[in-house]
């Protein structure tokens, strides 16, 4: 971290994670608890939470959220369809 922030090229630095299994059953709270305890010691923007965090789980916001598919009218859950979750069809989305 210190070489990032002294470096040159460097001018903000956001910490990062991604939720690879937050449309799962066994959701993201390991992950956030772990990444919550590394980055305590840093203050610096945190961006987590991908299209099924940002509908499932609030806590994960953070100061970036990076919707991806549902921003294709798609809904990240197998078990919940776009519709349901009131996600316009791709059509839609870019008006």
């Amino acid at each position: 971290m210190a070489q990032l922030r002294e470096h040159a090229a460097v001018r903000d630095v956001t910490l990062m994670t991604h939720f690879a299994n937050a449309d799962a059953a066994e959701g993201v709270a390991v992950q956030l608890e772990r990444f919550n305890t590394l980055a305590a010691s840093f203050s610096m923007p945190r961006s987590l939470a991908n299209s099924a965090a940002l509908l499932r789980y609030p806590a994960t916001h953070g100061d970036w959220v990076r919707p991806g598919i549902m921003l294709y009218g798609t809904s990240p859950f197998a078990e919940t369809s776009a519709q349901e979750l009131g996600l316009p069809p791709g059509d839609d989305a870019e008006q």
